[in-house]
């Protein structure tokens, strides 16, 4: 898969990376193929979950404060769906983690100006725009149970810092035992 953060995925074939159609990026969606598709792009940074002998790709789509949380099977299959509001609309999200049981997203406290153009796919996201952000303001780290986890409650952790994360390294997930 190919991907970035204003567009649609696309498919490609391994050996010579051309487009292919075996995969179609509106199934998830549900809607057909219109302009209006960008406004449900998957972010860049789509993960695969290896649970024994199962692979799964993991998908993210942002738009404000509504967050698309999309698990598909290896052949493109939708396996689940979740929507969730997450209690910040103002963050530029281009990355997340995976644990077994969550779904990790940090908020990156700043507004992104952009140009129209830009959510029409004309111009590139970061082009022309500008990043606007108030240095007095903090993160929140926000986990969202996975469909197929143990966890149903979504956790929300304050930060004491403002901080920006673009990309992410590998998440893990602690049990902890209480004696």
């Amino acid at each position: 898969m190919a991907l970035w953060d204003l567009g649609p995925p696309h498919a490609l074939e391994s050996d010579t990376l051309q487009t292919i159609n075996t995969w179609s990026h509106l199934k998830y969606l549900g809607t057909s193929n219109c302009p209006l598709s960008r406004l449900r792009p998957l972010l860049a940074h789509t993960k695969i979950w290896t649970n024994g002998d199962m692979s799964t790709l993991i998908g993210l789509s942002v738009l404000r404060s509504s967050y698309t949380f999309y698990e598909f099977g290896l052949d493109g299959s939708l396996i689940s769906s979740i929507i969730k509001d997450m209690p910040f609309d103002i963050s530029i999200i281009h990355d997340f983690a995976i644990t077994k049981d969550y779904y990790v997203i940090q908020e990156n406290p700043v507004i992104y100006k952009g140009e129209v153009g830009a959510v029409l796919g004309a111009t590139p996201i970061f082009g022309n725009g500008t990043v606007v952000s108030d240095i007095s303001a903090t993160s929140r780290i926000v986990l969202v149970p996975r469909p197929s986890g143990n966890a149903v409650k979504t956790l929300i952790f304050d930060t004491d810092d403002h901080a920006l994360t673009f990309h992410f390294a590998n998440a893990y997930q602690l049990s902890l035992i209480h004696i």
